[in-house]
């Protein structure tokens, strides 16, 4: 005897199935429109970037403070898969990473001011990481 199976779907999974559905849509002008579509995702990415512009050191060691701050973007940059060519991916990477620096070093306590001013000093900003490492 076979059970039937009741299929409760929630918010998230209607999404998701309208989504898949779009995808297999036979029409490429119709499926391509909606294939990297979510809500989802623009509400994830504001919170994370809200969380991105409100993080201090505060009291955090300094590596604390760059552990959060790394980790909230690398996990908004899995959010924001953009399809450049290479020049412009290049240059857009270096763009996120030049802010990423800036917000680092802006919400440091003032004690780090000295070492602030010798990084912005530089003729070449150094990455993010290397920029916790100069500390």
């Amino acid at each position: 005897m076979a059970e039937d199976k009741v299929i409760t779907l929630g918010l998230p999974n209607l999404d998701s199935l309208i989504v898949t559905w779009l995808w297999n849509f036979k029409t490429l002008e119709i499926s391509q429109n909606y294939m990297f579509y979510s809500s989802v995702h623009s509400t994830t990415c504001y919170d994370i970037e809200s969380k991105i512009f409100n993080s201090r050191q505060g009291t955090f060691i300094i590596i604390k403070y760059y552990g959060t701050l790394n980790g909230l973007c690398i996990e908004l940059d899995q959010y924001q898969g953009l399809k450049t060519c290479k020049a412009d991916s290049i240059a857009y990477t270096a763009l996120i990473e030049r802010g990423r620096i800036f917000k680092f070093l802006h919400a440091l306590n003032s004690k780090y001011n000295p070492i602030r001013v010798h990084i912005l000093g530089k003729e070449k900003l150094p990455s993010l990481f290397e920029s916790e490492e100069t500390r």
